[in-house]
């Protein structure tokens, strides 16, 4: 019972802190949205005033619909481009995400302590915060992301058949806000397999069939209008943009552009699926006409997305962090601690083999992969920092076990 109640507060606390620092920021905010989100938006008006999924100057599915549905649901209560209360719906998910990540951070580490710090660092993240406070993807993904990661968490413990049906059908919506999560549905497929020797058929149908139901239809709708069962046409222009011949490390996101362009080459005539193939196959030839240049550009891609060593975007954290009283922090350095500290957590998890973390695992892998061939900047690691975070916890737990083994063996061994 004592522990029940020990919980309850932990998750009160941390929720009035989400709430807190979630508030503070979206009723201060006072600063241009990111360009994407101009899209989104527009996209959720034509679908309230029946103009259809459709966007200027005639792309039909440039952008998956997980944020514009999201967006033109609100809308319709609370009226159209109401940023005030897209950014209070946030901080309301975002509370319930900080209630969340503590039952699972709990779930995974050994000691509460550790899961309490591990829940703090998650809800004072000025990533996480920042981003609250934006109506774009980062945020709503990195949410249903990890309710999709604690109800597999949660199968893969108990192997009820709920909760794998729940979190295919979770990791589909995820999927609908960014495609990114087609990668890691493939990978969780096979710890369903892996996990369910005996009735691996069964379970491996359930988990696709949920996953398939959310998807699904968006799929088909892209067959019947494009004419391919597309997942996004926005897909070309950012492999394009990452292994452009002129691509410099730190993303290369809106410093490299086609001429002259997507959006003309529509008006000439060209249909968006013929745009987005040729960007493709013109990126698949910068790849494969010099190797030694794409892995040295992925490989930059991932160390700038995972340390965030350069911005240069307005609409990321910047760095350094100024607080009052002129104390600045690099974010450099922060996301170095943690970044290490996942390292160590991640080798202290294949050595010990626990199941119950491979979901997260698979998470991480999954979306590494895709930032290996695609663009990547500091706002696209949001979705991983859950992840990461917990991974740094089993990290801390190992290092601290180490530190008082190793004090208390030469505690013994000093003479008398």
């Amino acid at each position: 019972m004592q522990q029940t109640r020990e919980l309850t507060r932990a998750e009160l606390f941390l929720a009035v802190a989400a709430s807190c620092l979630g508030l503070a920021y979206v009723w201060g905010l006072e600063e241009q949205p990111p360009s994407d989100v101009a899209e989104y938006e527009a996209i959720a008006v034509n679908l309230l005033h029946g103009r259809g999924y459709y966007l200027e100057p005639g792309y039909r599915a440039y952008r998956v619909p997980g944020l514009v549905l999201f967006l033109a649901a609100i809308y319709a209560i609370f009226g159209e481009h109401n940023d005030a209360a897209v950014r209070t719906a946030q901080v309301v998910l975002f509370v319930l995400a900080a209630i969340l990540y503590y039952r699972l951070a709990r779930r995974l580490l050994r000691h509460p302590a550790t899961a309490f710090l591990v829940g703090l660092v998650f809800v004072a993240s000025h990533e996480m915060i920042f981003w609250v406070g934006k109506p774009a993807t980062e945020f709503l993904y990195t949410f249903l992301l990890l309710v999709a990661c604690y109800l597999f968490v949660g199968w893969c413990h108990a192997g009820r058949g709920r909760e794998l049906a729940g979190a295919f059908l979770m990791l589909g919506c995820a999927a609908l806000t960014r495609p990114i999560a087609f990668a890691v549905f493939p990978l969780w497929l096979a710890i369903v397999a892996a996990l369910t020797p005996r009735r691996r058929i069964r379970a491996v149908m359930l988990a696709a069939l949920a996953f398939l139901a959310v998807v699904g239809p968006w799929l088909a709708r892209n067959a019947v209008v494009l004419g391919r069962p597309v997942i996004a046409t926005s897909s070309g222009i950012t492999l394009w943009w990452a292994n452009h011949p002129e691509a410099t490390v730190g993303g290369w996101y809106g410093v490299v552009y086609p001429n002259p362009g997507p959006v003309v080459w529509f008006r000439q005539g060209m249909s968006e699926l013929e745009i987005n193939d040729l960007l493709t196959r013109e990126a698949i030839g910068y790849i494969t006409s010099d190797w030694g240049r794409f892995f040295k550009l992925a490989f930059g891609r991932l160390a700038f997305l995972m340390l965030g060593y350069e911005v240069r975007l307005t609409n990321v954290p910047f760095d350094p962090l100024v607080f009052s009283g002129g104390v600045r922090l690099r974010l450099l350095f922060w996301n170095a601690i943690w970044l290490a500290l996942a390292v160590i957590g991640t080798a202290v998890l294949l050595a010990r083999g626990d199941r119950r973390w491979w979901p997260l695992l698979a998470v991480v892998v999954g979306s590494l992969a895709v930032h290996f061939v695609f663009t990547a900047v500091p706002r696209m690691r949001v979705p991983l920092l859950p992840a990461l975070f917990l991974l740094a916890g089993l990290g801390l737990e190992w290092l601290v076990g180490w530190a008082l083994w190793r004090a208390s063996d030469s505690q013994i061994a000093r003479p008398r």
